[in-house]
């Protein structure tokens, strides 16, 4: 017998910050895909061109066997956590930034999942806890197909909002070298058409038409996520506290003998001594919007680097992955890269990420979590 499932989400805006539940839509797509009922504790994302909404409000009759909780639930409202019912399963969407603590708060320890995105292997989670994707939804395919037919330029489209410390570094070592055949395209503020605006207003200002036009004109782009962070264990016990302390004053040391006097100083200052630090907060929307467009992403080595995916994506076949943090280097040889070979990554990775990320894949891959 199919499960019947309900999604817990937090008020999409709230006094302190807006909301958009990527995670939840992608999900409640696949279960539609899968003819299995969900309901939410919201109306939520009113469909293109309809007045329904793809997460309907339970009715006060409505019976879930399985409960599926955005993180953010909780963090607006800790009393929340009262809410969760041992006799349903209960699962836990984490695509929070961070370093990913919440999975030991206490009142979630007797969840029954809980799907933790930037999941790292330098951390040790419990073993409820497991790798999560941000994955992809179908206004994001949808939207992408709409142009896929055009040719990509010889240029890497650069869109960044938010100055993560590994795309400073990433870009200011690359840029140099990588102009000297490619164009490079920046472009970060939002261009809604008026027929977007539904869009754009429940993704909170995340969808924009000629954004996903220029990913498809543009043979690379890049998909730098994450900041560096010391290699620390998480709070847990006195013992964990302690080496946090011991790892924190070592760095603090190491800083006063180089002296960085600038913020590019500290980032080459932790290239030096990248043995002691980790990258995390490396999945991205941007990431798996580029994987199905006719672009090549250009991220990390994502096994060099201990990020983990359910299904993991294979360097130089999928993506561009930079490899040993040598952003020069391969920006050097993204210069004698053959387009052919470009273009043919950009259709694999896209096929990749539709066979293993689509709303249906992501949706079967919760239920075969639950599988004894």
């Amino acid at each position: 017998m199919n499960p019947t499932i309900q999604f817990f989400l937090a008020p999409t805006e709230t006094l302190s910050r807006q909301f958009y539940f990527h995670d939840c839509i992608a999900l409640a797509e696949g279960f539609r895909e899968l003819e299995i009922e969900f309901r939410g504790n919201i109306n939520y994302w009113q469909e293109p061109e309809t007045t329904s909404f793809l997460i309907q409000q339970a009715a006060d009759s409505f019976r879930s066997t399985i409960n599926i909780f955005s993180i953010y639930y909780f963090q607006n409202n800790p009393k929340k956590y009262s809410e969760i019912d041992p006799d349903k399963i209960n699962i836990v969407l984490d695509t929070n930034d961070g370093i990913g603590v919440l999975c030991y708060v206490s009142e979630l320890q007797n969840v029954d999942l809980i799907l933790r995105a930037h999941y790292h292997r330098e951390q040790s989670y419990p073993n409820f806890v497991k790798p999560w994707a941000f994955g992809l939804t179908h206004r994001i395919i949808h939207e992408l197909q709409k142009t896929e037919s055009l040719k990509p330029e010889e240029r890497v489209f650069s869109s960044f909002r938010h100055d993560h410390n590994i795309r400073r570094l990433a870009l200011a070592q690359m840029n140099p070298i990588i102009k000297k055949r490619y164009a490079i395209y920046e472009k970060t503020s939002p261009s809604a058409i008026a027929d977007d605006q539904l869009s754009n207003e429940q993704t909170k200002g995340r969808h924009d038409r000629d954004y996903f036009q220029r990913l498809n004109q543009s043979l690379l782009t890049y998909c730098f996520g994450g900041n560096y962070q010391l290699k620390m264990p998480l709070y847990r016990d006195l013992s964990s506290r302690l080496h946090r302390k011991w790892i924190q004053t070592r760095e603090k040391l190491l800083r006063q003998m180089i002296r960085p006097q600038t913020y590019d100083e500290y980032l080459n200052f932790i290239a030096r001594y990248q043995q002691h630090y980790y990258i995390n907060q490396f999945d991205s929307w941007r990431l798996w919007e580029s994987l199905v467009s006719n672009s090549v992403p250009i991220h990390l080595d994502f096994e060099e680097n201990g990020f983990v995916l359910p299904v993991m994506p294979e360097n130089f076949k999928h993506y561009w992955g930079v490899t040993g943090l040598d952003f020069e280097q391969s920006a050097i040889a993204l210069l004698e890269a053959n387009r052919d070979h470009l273009e043919t990554i950009a259709f694999a990775g896209k096929q990749w990420a539709l066979e293993h990320y689509s709303p249906i894949a992501q949706a079967q891959r919760l239920l075969n979590y639950l599988k004894p």
